[in-house]
């Protein structure tokens, strides 16, 4: 994720400050999450990251968007 890049942290320091496991941030940021992340989730990710949670909220509008696209196709 850019945000996590642009400051400098590592997944593993980028779990801890949104307070979750390394494993459950890998699996969102690498887009494992088969269901849509929780609000809650977003808002934390959101402080840990200093960005807004505006922009989280629309980046996972348009992977889910893109998930069921994908799905149609099939």
């Amino acid at each position: 994720m850019r945000a996590r890049e642009k400051l400098g942290y590592s997944q593993y320091r980028a779990a801890i400050a949104a307070g979750m496991s390394h494993q459950h941030y890998n699996r969102i940021e690498n887009g494992k999450i088969t269901n849509q992340i929780q609000f809650k989730t977003m808002v934390m990710l959101s402080q840990a990251l200093e960005i807004p949670v505006t922009e989280i909220w629309n980046h996972e509008t348009f992977y889910q968007a893109s998930q069921v696209k994908n799905y149609d196709e099939l």
